[in-house]
């Protein structure tokens, strides 16, 4: 049978097929000083055999029977050792750390490692040192701080409980009852943990791929990010103030970023991250235009918010109007032939796209066909409606030459723009498109000179209303407006360009301003050209009798003396007239037949009571 020979060194002991093999150490742990008796059992030794601990030779090396040897342990550093047997015919046997060398009772202890070697600063990391002579009662600190609690498992074990401290490397000392102690220099490191004071940005689209910084303190080697308990699918450590994280994919909505460091301390920072869904384009309409822009489309899609916006070819869509969250209508802009993308893009930085969603073809000249109103004045400003074919955004117009301002093209059959001043008369209409081609309509609109007054009669009325005035001038026109002062004349009869009638309204006693207005705004005035009177009444006369051949002082009764001008009785006049006041005066009667008759004042401007 072949025997297979270990060589010095090797931590595997010879299998069992060897015959020479070393199994076990009694005991397994001796003083470093040495001199400690060990029983080494195993099989088919025999006289020769060498023992080596540590590489050290055991004196006094004995083989009492082909399964055991005896020999005095040799002086070692403290720590475990491979035991070696070498048969005198050079086979070998060894058992891997066999042996522990320790500090001879009553040393002091020693502590050569510590796990886990970091923690936070909160304390609560439970720490297991490892090292020599630890004795019952053994009190641990960690950077001068005693643990919040230890436990001595054995001589070579002990764990704890670290307090909260400062950040920072801690030396760590293990002290026994008699006040020995050994210590491990720098040996365990406090670590503060992760802060996020704020990301950039906060928001990005679900698809991922956002680049977020984020900034605070405490990051570490090996710090991990997520997003809405999802992984950054890159993330770098820029500094212990700052990481760059690659949002992971997620479902819209806002979401919580959690930094954790590699000795598992962690922040949260609650619904700081806004996963937002990018828009799409699913249809455009119409899906085609002339090449001078100016069609008003709408496009259909989903998450559109206020402030989108839309290119069209790449170039700007103007007039943008978000409707609802599906729903956005815009003017395009001008483009060559041929069709291109549309792109909707959110104030966030996101867009959807929809290739070859609208064409653009060449345009036909735009028509004007009418105008609303089709007149107005010299001074310009009126605001009219051109209605025709092929009306594109950014559409210019001239009437009788001159620029209309404020053009604003609403649909492709029509827009509007403000008249210009200009001459009196008819004027064309042109209308040109961004793309230099034009349509007009002759004499399309025409320029009207305000209206002016000459004569009004008559000039006065009862303050009662009602006097048909006939009002003499030029440029009436149909649809003209009366005010006398500030009350509306009624039933108004534009009769010819130069005259018109209406019924004066009823108004306070006095001279007033009388104002034709044309339907286009435009007026003519007269200052304090028509007065209202209030006719006197006659109440009363005394006596009531007197002679044929006349002479009778009499007294008359009534209102409204104060402009009385004449009383006639039975016709003739009364003579020696004199008002006592504005409600009496007295006369004497003039000749006249027997019989009754009428008594009449009459007021200075006509009128009669």
């Amino acid at each position: 049978m072949a025997l297979a020979i270990l060589q010095p060194g090797c931590s595997a002991k010879l299998d069992a097929d060897s015959g020479f093999q070393i199994t076990s150490i009694a005991p397994a742990s001796g003083s470093v000083n040495g001199g400690t008796t060990v029983t080494i059992s195993g099989g088919i030794f025999q006289q020769g055999v060498s023992v080596t601990l540590g590489g050290a030779a055991c004196t006094a090396t004995t083989v009492d029977s082909a399964s055991q040897i005896t020999c005095v342990t040799p002086a070692h550093s403290v720590g475990a050792v491979d035991v070696v047997l070498t048969s005198a015919d050079a086979k070998v046997s060894t058992l891997s750390l066999g042996f522990l060398y320790t500090p001879p009772p009553g040393s002091p202890p020693a502590v050569t490692s510590v796990t886990p070697t970091t923690g936070s600063t909160l304390g609560g990391t439970t720490v297991t040192i490892t090292g020599t002579s630890f004795a019952a009662g053994a009190a641990v600190k960690v950077g001068g701080t005693a643990c919040a609690s230890s436990t001595v498992l054995s001589s070579t074990q002990i764990t704890c409980l670290t307090a909260a401290h400062i950040a920072g490397s801690a030396d760590i000392v293990v002290t026994n009852s008699d006040a020995q102690s050994g210590a491990l220099p720098a040996g365990f490191t406090y670590n503060a943990p992760p802060v996020i004071s704020s990301i950039s940005p906060t928001s990005g689209t679900t698809l991922g791929g956002t680049a977020v910084v984020i900034i605070g303190s405490g990051f570490t080697v090996g710090t991990t990010v997520t997003v809405g308990s999802v992984s950054c699918t890159s993330l770098s450590l820029d500094f212990s103030t700052q990481l760059t994280c690659i949002t992971p994919a997620h479902a819209a909505g806002v979401v919580d970023v959690v930094a954790t460091n590699a000795d598992a301390q962690s922040v949260i920072f609650p619904a700081s991250f806004n996963y937002i869904a990018p828009p799409t384009v699913s249809s455009v309409s119409p899906v085609s235009g002339t090449t001078g822009g100016g069609t008003f489309i709408t496009i259909t899609g989903t998450t559109y918010s206020a402030g989108a916006t839309v290119t069209v070819g790449g170039q700007p869509c103007t007039g943008v109007n978000v409707n609802s969250s599906t729903q956005i209508t815009c003017t395009t802009p001008a483009h060559a032939v041929g069709p291109v993308n549309v792109v909707v893009s959110s104030v966030f930085g996101l867009s959807g796209n929809l290739n070859n969603a609208y064409t653009y073809a060449v345009a036909a000249a735009p028509t004007v066909t009418s105008l609303a109103p089709n007149s107005g004045p010299i001074a310009g400003g009126t605001t009219v409606t051109i209605t025709g074919t092929g009306l594109l955004g950014g559409a210019t117009v001239k009437i009788g030459g001159q620029t209309c301002t404020s053009p604003n093209v609403v649909a492709t059959t029509q827009m509007t723009c403000v008249s210009p001043p200009h001459a009196m008369g008819a004027a064309d209409v042109h209308v040109t498109n961004t793309d230099g081609q034009s349509g007009s309509l002759t004499s399309g609109f025409s320029f009207v000179a305000p209206p002016f007054i000459t004569l009004i009669s008559p000039i006065f009325g009862t303050s009662a209303g009602g006097t048909l005035v006939t009002i003499t001038g030029a440029g009436f026109r149909t649809g003209a407006s009366v005010m006398f002062g500030s009350s509306a004349c009624g039933s108004v009869n534009v009769q010819f360009p130069t005259q018109l009638t209406c019924l004066a309204p009823a108004h306070a006693d006095g001279f007033v301003d009388v104002t034709v207005i044309n339907p286009d705004g435009q007026s003519a005035v007269k200052t304090e050209v028509y007065e209202f009177v209030t006719p006197p009444t006659v109440t009363s006369i005394t006596p009531a009798t007197g002679t044929t051949g006349g002479g009778t002082l009499v007294t008359i009764g009534g209102t409204n003396f104060t402009q009385a001008s004449s009383v006639t009785i039975g016709g003739a006049d009364c003579t020696s007239l004199t008002p006592v006041s504005t409600t009496e005066m007295t006369c004497r009667t003039p000749a006249h037949a027997a019989g009754a008759t009428n008594v009449v004042v009459r007021a200075n401007a006509g009128l009669t009571g």
